[in-house]
């Protein structure tokens, strides 16, 4: 399932006049020692179904598993979910299609509630909508944006909790039997290269950016040979005076140091 990155749905009814809002939303993994989370700005316009795809993308998870979030005893499932709790006896809780339910009438800062993906490794996933913020404050081009996190996401169908931690200790021991077959299944070609501590955040922005490109190629990308050329030709100039600009701020500061 691809994340749909821009083209969120509208304000779910709210008034014209009020301004876009995000929330800002933390997500922990159940019983990850230490915690594994991210920190995340999703427009509070998106439904339950995109919240589902913006953290599952969060983690670094394809997310084509079944989910299911769940607050104050009501739970908003994926689709197909639904459908098939609708065949269920009276009395299995209030359900609801997480895709026709808007974020904003779920969610309001403070709250916590539980988000349930791959019902198979049962992950386990605290979401604390921390923040509700302005997104004219926040000056970036597309969203939603990861603005921090801790440790590697575990791989997705790796069994849950307790199957990433046997397959961290399986990476870090070259005697294992299984530390073989475990490295090309995780696709690393040796244990040095798994660092179960590392977390880049540049690298998941850089993820969330390609699937706003994704999506909007038709309207991004000219058809015409030499207009593609002339964008490319900016991209490359922009590039450059962007690495120069860091370049420049980085020796200031040292500079500022000296002296």
């Amino acid at each position: 399932m691809t994340a749909k990155i821009i083209e969120f749905p509208g304000d779910n009814g709210s008034s014209s006049a009020q301004k876009p809002t995000l929330y800002q939303i933390k997500a922990t993994i159940l019983e990850s020692e230490p915690p594994i989370w991210r920190r995340i700005l999703v427009p509070s316009g998106v439904d339950m179904g995109l919240l589902h795809e913006s953290i599952a993308k969060s983690f670094d998870w394809a997310g084509y598993h079944l989910y299911l979030f769940e607050k104050d005893g009501v739970s908003y499932d994926a689709p197909q979910l639904y459908d098939d709790m609708a065949t269920k006896p009276a009395g299995s809780g209030a359900h609801y299609d997480a895709e026709k339910k808007g974020a904003a009438e779920v969610l309001r800062p403070g709250d916590k509630l539980l988000y349930t993906y791959d019902l198979g490794d049962n992950w386990e996933i605290e979401l604390e909508v921390e923040d509700e913020v302005p997104e004219a404050d926040i000056l970036v081009p597309f969203f939603p944006i990861c603005v921090d996190g801790a440790r590697l996401a575990p791989p997705e169908d790796c069994g849950g909790v307790g199957g990433y931690e046997d397959l961290c200790r399986i990476l870090a021991d070259p005697s294992d039997p299984a530390h073989g077959e475990m490295l090309d299944w995780a696709g690393y070609e040796s244990g040095a290269d798994f660092d179960p501590e590392f977390f880049d955040v540049f690298g998941l922005n850089e993820s969330f950016a390609f699937d706003m490109v994704d999506e909007m190629e038709a309207d991004l990308i000219p058809d015409d040979p030499e207009e593609l050329k002339e964008m490319c030709k900016s991209l490359l100039v922009e590039k450059m005076l962007m690495m120069m600009s860091v370049s420049m701020s980085i020796n200031l500061k040292e500079d500022d140091a000296v002296l």
